[in-house]
């Protein structure tokens, strides 16, 4: 069973810049969808309110695996879960 984790993130600025929409420009508030078990370096999908969705080269699945676990331990009601069998 795999297990899936859709993130709300705050605004977040990585080396390469602010992680942004490629469409419109939306900072903060992105969902980002991580695999749980999935630590690779393979760019995580994102999405913002208007529902543009993206591959992100600055959130890497194991990044996002990262987040997921802290956010699990802190900020917990930022998290849905769901399973694909």
């Amino acid at each position: 069973m795999t297990v899936v984790a859709n993130l709300t993130l705050p605004r977040m600025a990585m080396a390469a810049g602010v992680v942004a929409c490629p469409q419109c420009a939306q900072n903060d508030g992105l969902v980002v969808t991580v695999d749980v078990e999935d630590r690779s370096e393979t760019p995580a999908f994102m999405r913002c309110d208007a529902g543009h969705q993206w591959a992100d080269v600055q959130i890497t699945r194991g990044l996002a695996g990262e987040i997921y676990d802290l956010m699990r331990e802190k900020y917990p009601e930022t998290i849905r879960l769901s399973s694909l069998d």
